[in-house]
């Protein structure tokens, strides 16, 4: 698992070509204005690839779109698991012949989300699929 395991923060991945689902993320605060997750944001899969490989006990949590330039989120989640087999992936979409919840699990992709995302079900999501902070590694 990730060398961030020892952090009650949780670091991810969030990678969107539209500008207001990338604008969400970092601003995943509590009320209290406590960071829920501290988020490295990418407007393309091929950026975030390089970033993972260059890092790739960095993350507990890649969260992607299906639809991004040059790499779809499955090839990008394809080409992670490669990298670290253990890593969590939420793979986003709206309407893809190339992939549906039957096929992303057989993947191995942890979760599958259909837009339009309601950012509460996604917080449900990630919680589902991160591991709970009293299993996280120290």
């Amino acid at each position: 698992m990730g060398k961030y395991r020892d952090r009650s923060i949780p670091p991810f991945f969030w990678t969107f070509t539209h500008r207001r689902l990338r604008a969400f993320s970092p601003k995943s605060r509590g009320s209290a204005g406590h960071s829920f997750f501290r988020v490295t944001t990418r407007a393309s899969n091929i950026e975030a690839l390089e970033a993972f490989r260059n890092n790739p006990d960095g993350f507990d949590l890649v969260i992607t779109d299906m639809t991004m330039p040059n790499m779809t989120g499955k090839d990008l989640a394809k080409e992670l698991m490669v990298i670290r087999p253990d890593i969590p992936i939420i793979l986003c979409t709206g309407f893809s012949e190339k992939i549906d919840e039957r096929r992303a699990e057989e993947m191995g992709i942890s979760a599958y989300v259909m837009k339009t995302i309601v950012m509460r079900d996604m917080a449900n999501t990630i919680r589902e699929v991160l591991p709970a902070p009293s299993t996280l590694k120290k």
